[in-house]
């Protein structure tokens, strides 16, 4: 197998590239190196009782992600919670970010 062919998916032409879709990545990519917390394997699972978010836990930082095109609500630890940080349109899908230290967003960014 050869290397020659290993970057035919890559769109070369900077007029037809995803700007905001690498911008997104970029960023994404800056709070994980000020979060070093982040790149650890082991998390937890958090009970979200809403049919597309899921939630975990690294550390004292909650991940909240939403699986949908539609904005999400949904109580967690006795509180109302919406899109917080960062919404994205990704191939069709709405990837809602959400990052809540010790329920204080301000402190992580």
């Amino acid at each position: 197998m050869t290397l020659e062919n290993n970057r035919k998916c890559m769109v070369w032409e900077e007029n037809k590239q995803d700007l905001e879709l690498r911008k997104f990545i970029r960023w994404l990519i800056s709070l994980r190196k000020k979060h070093p917390q982040w790149c650890e394997a082991s998390i937890q699972w958090k009970d979200v009782e809403h049919p597309t978010v899921i939630a975990y836990q690294r550390d004292n930082i909650t991940f909240f992600l939403n699986n949908s095109e539609d904005t999400a609500s949904f109580i967690y630890n006795g509180r109302v919670w919406k899109y917080l940080v960062s919404v994205m349109k990704l191939k069709g899908y709405l990837l809602l970010i959400f990052m809540i230290f010790k329920f204080l967003l301000g402190r992580l960014l």
